[in-house]
């Protein structure tokens, strides 16, 4: 007896262990749960399919003309043909997205063969408010099917082999893709920066994730940048035909990845830590909240009276909610929801804004394809909650002064507006809508005006494209069509905008590469004299602030008094309160390299107005006349100019919208009695002609059908004699 007690003691871990088991080698339980039917449709093009529902076709019309402009770009520049055909699956929203079971299947570790998974073609894309992020979505994905089918093969022969023999790490694919999705912005930049600098990125074999995907991607840049970019391609090709990612690199570039990785670390790090020298790290006030390393900080707003500050973190799809107490250091956590699952995970929200009264904060959640606004009180320790209609996510929201409304950044369809939203009655008011992404809406100290960041060229731009960039404009709740523009700066973007004291604003630039505080000035000038004097109005910007870091998330909750900032640097979140009158003017530090595109483009905003430049930085005039107008005024004096957003040929006749009308709306899609036949014997109405020379097919029904989505090799000993 007491020779079997060790033998038991040693087994006892591996039966508590069986006792226990998680089942994750069940085969029940892998479907997600649905909550509503999805009835789908679908376009089909020459060189794909575009599938949707009801509430996504508009987004599925932008996703077939982007496609048709970026499918045949990427096809250049990684100098490959696709063969197959793409399938855009196309959801409004990432809560629809996460419903689906299409792609969903539980890899068989059990197996002692292997498990050739079949590269698919299909491309999900969802919106995430902006139409940045949804560009970078459809770039990205029809890049990796590209290069999947560079890498792997467009037959199943070719996919097994080259599956079964070619194991590449994770910043090898992952990087490329993230390479070819579009430019750094300096969001991702500084990403890069804080990685290499802390040398997180110095045994780039061992990375995962958002960490494996930047470093790739800056090591991608490097060879673009040293090498040219033609050479990448060839990269890829003699990956697959060596079946060795060192190979293809020694082939090409006569360098083995040892080599190459210390060159490209020791390139960014000279770069980097020679702009870090004339930068500083902040001087404010830090609060002790921990965070932990596998963890990201998504939002920290400041309480308007200063004693409590709540942020938001997230771990693989788990979000919590904190409120933690600047005076006695403690925190409380008030929401915790979803699961951890390894998969892609939405960090847009939940949205938080605090009440006025310092002591109710309301954050926005989304459940079962729900929107939902609770209201947690501090001092009660109690939340409510209420269901939000006609609105599919919150990306920003704010209270009224009087806190009897709030001010939201929310999309529907895939379209982001601003609402007013009324607490009494739970309902909302739209202020903009138009194709423009309308975000970080503040109101102003007397409630009459709302501040939101926009990436429309101008406050009359209607018809306009979308720019990249985004800027600061102001609306009048009572008369919303009305917006003034505070900034106007080509090449960097303005986020969440603040009243300042004395009548001026406050918001985040990335002028330079690194994301700071600015402040606007708003002043004015004698324009004519007549039988009235006519005064132009315009805005002249400051930096407040000089960091090594991005500002991740900034919150003033009034215009004179505390403001808290978010920054995350060697790995680390940290958390900052500053107060406005120890605000000063500082100098911006140039940087020694910035990728940016130089596009010349005329900006008709300034056409004959040669006074601007003379105002300083970030200079806006108001209550001019309109784009349109200004427009047909310059092409009156330049016959020859050619306005490459908005043309026609002869032949076409005239068009069939109005030029100020929204070209994805959907009846000017519909097609009519003489619809035509295309080349490709799809039918297609007078009014389906887009740029990039799309014509919009009709819609078509879609039956769901289903196929093999993975094949199983298994070797065993059992003798065959079936034949």
């Amino acid at each position: 007896m007491k020779k079997l007690i060790p033998i038991l003691l040693f087994l006892l871990p591996f039966l508590a262990s069986a006792q226990f088991y998680n089942g994750s080698n069940q085969k029940f339980g892998k479907n997600r749960v649905q909550y509503k039917d999805f009835i789908w449709q679908y376009y089909r093009f020459k060189r794909f399919n575009a599938y949707f529902y009801r509430e996504g076709e508009d987004l599925a019309k932008y996703v077939s003309q982007e496609a048709n402009l970026i499918l045949p770009e990427l096809e250049q520049r990684l100098d490959h043909n696709l063969d197959r055909q793409i399938d855009f699956i196309v959801y409004k929203s990432f809560s629809d997205y996460k419903q689906s079971n299409i792609g969903l299947s539980g890899e068989d570790e059990a197996n002692i063969g292997g498990v050739t998974r079949i590269v698919g073609n299909k491309l999900f894309i969802f919106s995430e408010g902006t139409k940045a992020k949804l560009d970078r979505q459809i770039q990205g994905g029809v890049a990796e099917i590209i290069i999947n089918d560079l890498l792997y093969g467009g037959s199943l022969g070719d996919q097994f082999r080259s599956s079964t023999f070619l194991n590449t790490p994770t910043w090898y694919k992952e990087g490329v893709v993230s390479f070819y999705s579009g430019p750094l912005d300096p969001i991702r930049e500084n990403a890069i920066r804080d990685g290499i600098i802390s040398e997180r990125y110095d045994r780039m074999s061992h990375l995962l994730g958002d960490d494996a995907r930047l470093a790739g991607h800056a090591l991608w840049a490097y060879i673009a940048e040293v090498y040219g970019e033609q050479v990448i391609p060839s990269i890829l090709y003699m990956t697959r035909v060596s079946r060795s990612v060192e190979t293809g690199f020694l082939y090409v570039l006569g360098l083995n990845l040892e080599t190459l990785n210390t060159e490209f670390l020791s390139y960014y790090k000279t770069n980097y830590l020679a702009e870090d020298a004339v930068r500083n790290d902040p001087t404010l006030k830090e609060l002790p909240i921990k965070i932990k390393k596998n963890r990201v900080v998504t939002q920290a707003k400041l309480s308007p009276n200063g004693f409590n500050m709540a942020y938001v973190t997230n771990i693989l799809g788990q979000y919590r909610i904190y409120v933690y107490n600047v005076e006695s250091g403690k925190r409380k956590k008030i929401e915790k929801h979803e699961h951890k699952l390894l998969r892609q995970t939405d960090y847009t929200y939940p949205v938080v804004a605090w009440h006025p009264n310092g002591d109710i904060l309301v954050y926005a959640v989304e459940r079962k394809g729900k929107l939902f606004l609770n209201t947690y009180s501090v001092s009660e320790n109690k939340t409510n909650s209420r269901e939000l209609f006609a609105l599919d996510k919150i990306l920003g929201m704010n209270f009224a002064p009087d806190g009897k409304t709030l001010a939201l950044s929310a999309v529907n369809n895939g379209q982001t507006d601003i609402y007013h939203y009324y607490l009494i009655g739970n309902r909302q008011l739209r202020l903009t809508n138009d194709k423009f992404d309308d975000l970080d809406p503040k109101f102003s100290e007397d409630g009459e005006r709302i501040l939101f960041a926009s990436n429309r060229p101008s406050e009359n731009s209607s018809f306009s494209k979308p720019q990249e960039q985004y800027d600061i404009f102001e609306l009048n709740i009572k008369k919303p069509e009305q917006l003034t523009q505070i900034t106007q700066t080509p090449y960097e973007s303005e986020r969440y905008p603040n009243p300042y004291q004395n009548g001026n604003y406050s918001f985040l630039s990335d002028k330079k590469g690194v994301v700071n505080r600015f402040y606007a000035r708003r002043d004015s000038a004698i324009l004519s004299v007549d039988t009235t004097i006519t005064y132009r109005y315009f805005t002249t910007s400051f930096p407040l602030s000089n960091y090594k870091r991005n500002i991740l998330d900034y919150n003033q909750p009034a215009a004179a008094g505390d403001y808290s900032i978010l920054m995350r640097n060697k790995g680390n979140y940290h958390f900052y309160v500053g107060l406005t009158e120890n605000d000063k003017e500082v100098e911006l530090a140039p940087l020694s390299r910035r990728n940016t595109k130089n596009v010349t483009k005329i900006d008709f905003s300034n056409i004959g107005d040669e006074e601007q430049e003379k105002q300083g930085d970030g200079v806006v005039e108001t209550n001019q006349e309109t784009e349109a107008d200004t427009i047909i005024a310059y092409k009156k004096e330049n016959p020859e100019y050619f306005d490459l957003d908005n043309y026609r040929f002869e032949s076409e006749g005239e068009p069939a919208t109005k030029r100020d009308e929204d070209p994805f709306k959907e009846n000017s899609y519909e097609a009519s009695s003489a619809d035509t036949t295309s080349q490709e014997g799809i039918a297609v109405g007078s009014l389906g002609k887009q740029a990039g020379g799309l014509q919009l097919p009709e819609r078509r029904n879609y039956n769901i059908n289903f196929t093999t989505d993975y094949v199983t090799t298994q070797l065993d000993n059992n003798f065959n004699n079936q034949f």
